[in-house]
């Protein structure tokens, strides 16, 4: 039995597509983001994140409590942390 997959290969390529031009508006945007996983994990942080944060090195793949544990609470820090926790999209603006 031979299937003719190239529509399903078509919508594949549309579907990477779609997510690179996301990801680089992600990663250009002057607005902090940060996407938690369900176990707390970061999936994606761009620049504005990393700077937001203060912290050194990738965000990618670690959790909220080995980034965070130890620090003073803030009001950046308690929204992240009630984010995570709720597994619910939040929009939060920060003003220094």
């Amino acid at each position: 039995m031979i299937e003719d997959i190239s529509d399903r290969k078509e919508t594949e390529q549309k579907l990477s597509a779609s997510r690179a031009i996301i990801t680089e508006v992600i990663q250009q945007s002057e607005d902090s983001f940060i996407s938690f996983d369900q176990n707390g994990k970061i999936q994606v942080a761009n620049r504005s994140a990393q700077e937001l944060t203060a912290l050194d090195g990738e965000l990618v793949g670690k959790t909220y409590d080995e980034l965070f544990a130890g620090e003073p609470e803030s009001p950046l820090l308690a929204t992240m942390d009630r984010v995570r926790r709720s597994q619910r999209g939040e929009l939060t603006e920060f003003f220094s």
